[in-house]
């Protein structure tokens, strides 16, 4: 959903707003419907899906990640809990979602990271997560880690919780 272009003159809401609070159930709920679908294809093993968030959806939208039962495994990805989208309504608020993110989850951050530092934005994120947990704190490397220094992570964590890819 975030992929979508929104339209001209689109403004994001306030974080403290009910119009926040809605887009939040929106992204959840085409989320859910895109879940939906999957079950109904025989090419796709429903045990084995994960949520995979990347900056934004590893950061305002893991609430996503907490809603769903069907997630065995989760990524996030230059995640962190941002203090510029504070106050938010109770209901569309990552930190109150994020301890309730039940499957195995992988933080993967830039130890370098210039939009969620790790000491004021992704060590607040991996204290509130309850285990199983399982860091990646790329050394030298910024916000959005380039392909070649995050796939070996995410390879080896989901071969572990889901099994290696069947070919």
């Amino acid at each position: 959903s975030a992929e979508r272009a929104f339209g001209p003159g689109w403004e994001p809401p306030a974080p403290s707003s009910v119009r926040f609070r809605d887009l939040m159930v929106l992204h959840g709920t085409e989320m859910r419907r895109a879940l939906d679908y999957l079950e109904t294809r025989a090419d796709v093993d429903k045990q084995r899906i994960a949520y995979v968030g990347l900056s934004w959806g590893a950061g305002s939208r893991l609430p996503l990640a907490a809603v769903d039962s069907r997630f065995k495994a989760v990524v996030l990805i230059g995640g962190g809990i941002d203090e510029r989208l504070q106050p938010t309504l109770p209901e569309a608020s990552n930190i109150n979602f994020a301890p309730y993110i039940r499957p195995p989850k992988l933080l993967l951050n830039g130890e370098l990271d210039e939009e969620h530092p790790w000491q004021t934005r992704g060590l607040p994120l991996w204290n509130l997560m309850r285990e199983p947990k399982q860091l990646a704190l790329l050394p030298g490397v910024g916000h959005i880690p380039a392909l070649q220094d995050r796939v070996l992570a995410i390879n080896t964590f989901l071969d572990r919780w889901l099994g290696p890819v069947r070919r």
